[in-house]
């Protein structure tokens, strides 16, 4: 791997622990620009721009759990490191109904000088390795 990929992935892994202890701070320490920062999640039919219009659609979503983590399983680069596909494992369980649910998704981010700038999410595996710009 090269020191570049090495790079991303640790930054991947540090957005991703920050996103876990919902340390906002050190969650945009590792992006491209807080205020061209966009957000698209598998839920919602909308991208959010900005650190104050991605905090306001994360808090919101932390609502409607009491415990909510993601975990790594895979991450790969593309070849011009200007992607990056990875797999993501949930749990959690829902505000007041304690019943656990766990689940796969996808995120694919666009990066710009070795951060990201812009990230969506998927449900299906390889609609989001070919917007990577990857193949299985």
């Amino acid at each position: 791997m090269s020191q570049e990929n090495a790079e991303i992935v640790k930054r991947v892994e540090r957005l991703f622990a920050a996103y876990n202890r919902r340390d906002w701070d050190g969650f945009f320490a590792d992006i491209y620009s807080e205020s061209d920062f966009e957000w698209a999640p598998i839920e919602e039919n909308v991208s959010y721009r900005g650190r104050e219009a991605v905090l306001r659609y994360v808090e919101s979503w932390f609502e409607a759990w009491d415990e909510f983590q993601v975990e790594i399983e895979d991450i790969e680069i593309a070849p011009a490191a200007d992607r990056v596909w990875v797999a993501l494992r949930y749990r959690g369980k829902g505000t007041g109904s304690e019943v656990p649910v766990e689940g796969l998704f996808f995120q694919v981010s666009e990066w710009r000088d070795g951060k990201p700038l812009r990230a969506k999410e998927y449900t299906d595996r390889a609609e989001a390795l070919e917007a990577a710009g990857l193949s299985e």
